[in-house]
């Protein structure tokens, strides 16, 4: 039988075999060097760690306030109102504006987001009358709209609306460091720790 003259189907598959080989040989060897680096990257981040929850709950608040203060200007009604608002009172009279409850985050100050123990604090003041208007576009839609006087304790649909836009990192702390919490905390008014991490929105809330 005749040699395979280079070039020819046979010898390029021959080539093609021979380096499919040759890589099926080095793959392994190359997955256990990579998982073995994987491996001794993870041992030394885990020493590195902080060893106690509340060094390494002021390693996170370095990282968590930054992200939660951009989520409650992310939660504000609009640029031109920047308010989160807690709820809407109807009017009384059809000729009457509706009136806007909330609180006006136009100056956010970092330290309203604290570190307090194991406790990430968010401290907000009581909803206050904020404009007598019609709120208009999408975030309207979420808005609730209570017939008067009101809701009996306004901190309470402000600290839900607040929960509910931290929601994901609430629920992430305490997986990440056990014991340490994100409180929101609204005129005084704060979840207690045994009510659980955050209620569901109310519907309209």
């Amino acid at each position: 039988m005749a040699a395979p003259r280079p070039g020819s189907p046979l010898t390029s598959g021959l080539a093609v075999l021979l380096g499919l080989v040759g890589l099926g040989m080095g793959i392994p060897a190359f997955f256990r060097w990579k998982v073995f680096a994987l491996e001794r990257e993870r041992d030394a981040l885990l020493a590195s760690a902080p060893s106690t929850p509340e060094v390494r709950l002021q390693w996170w608040f370095s990282h968590g306030q930054p992200r939660i203060l951009e989520a409650l200007r992310l939660s504000r009604f609009s640029a031109e109102r920047p308010w989160i608002v807690s709820h809407v009172v109807a009017p009384g009279r059809a000729v009457d504006p509706p009136q806007v409850w909330g609180v006006d985050l136009s100056d956010l100050d970092p330290e309203s987001v604290a570190l307090d123990g194991l406790d990430v604090r968010v401290l907000l003041p009581a909803p206050v009358l904020l404009a007598r208007e019609v709120l208009v576009g999408d975030n309207a839609l979420g808005v609730a709209v209570l017939q008067p006087p009101g809701p009996q304790d306004p901190r309470v649909l402000l600290r839900d609306r607040v929960e509910h836009a931290l929601e994901r990192l609430i629920r992430a702390l305490p997986r990440d460091i056990p014991g340490a919490r994100i409180s929101v905390e609204v005129g005084g008014l704060v979840r207690p720790r045994d009510e659980g991490v955050v209620a569901p929105l109310s519907p309209g809330s």
